[in-house]
């Protein structure tokens, strides 16, 4: 994401390893995700703590015989955000994630009219979209959650183990 300074800055991945359920994340998929492509499927925001829920899925480098990228891991992967410190949305209610990126607010912000607003060592969760709700959530706590699609299928109770690569 552009910063006001206009350097680009995405997740800080030590960070991200730091915050809870952010292991099942890494292991549903492999890595550390971009959130690129995935669609907002719902938003709930209540007193202090919102949730944002992803229709999420790993994008291959193998393509179909239509042309098209293949992809697998299919999940509803939950963001779940406590203790905001300020929120900042603009645009439709749908949403095609472009890029995702948390990282700790490292100066105050100012501007915020109705309340405190985020403060140094506050964590930021800002996502672009290619269309539809973009913004930033500020908060003192980020947690993950991941329901695999194959799982729900499947009747599993567990995520995979990790593979290689």
């Amino acid at each position: 994401m552009p910063s006001t300074d206009g350097t680009y800055w995405t997740t800080d991945e030590k960070l991200f390893r730091t915050l809870p359920g952010s292991d099942e994340v890494t292991i549903w998929f492999g890595f550390i995700p971009s959130f690129h492509d995935w669609e907002i499927e719902r938003l709930d925001v209540t007193a202090g703590k919102a949730t944002i829920v992803f229709k999420a899925r790993r994008t291959t480098s193998e393509i179909d015989a239509r042309g098209f990228f293949v992809s697998d891991r299919h999940a509803h992967v939950s963001i779940h955000v406590d203790e905001i410190t300020g929120i900042s949305l603009v645009g439709d209610a749908g949403s095609i994630v472009h890029d995702l990126g948390i990282r700790r607010v490292a100066a105050e912000q100012g501007g915020w009219a109705t309340a405190a607003g985020p403060q140094i060592g506050d964590l930021e969760l800002t996502w672009e979209s290619s269309i539809g709700l973009e913004g930033s959530f500020y908060a003192r706590e980020i947690r993950f959650s991941v329901q695999p699609a194959q799982a729900r299928v499947a009747g599993l109770g567990r995520l995979p183990t990790p593979f290689p690569g």
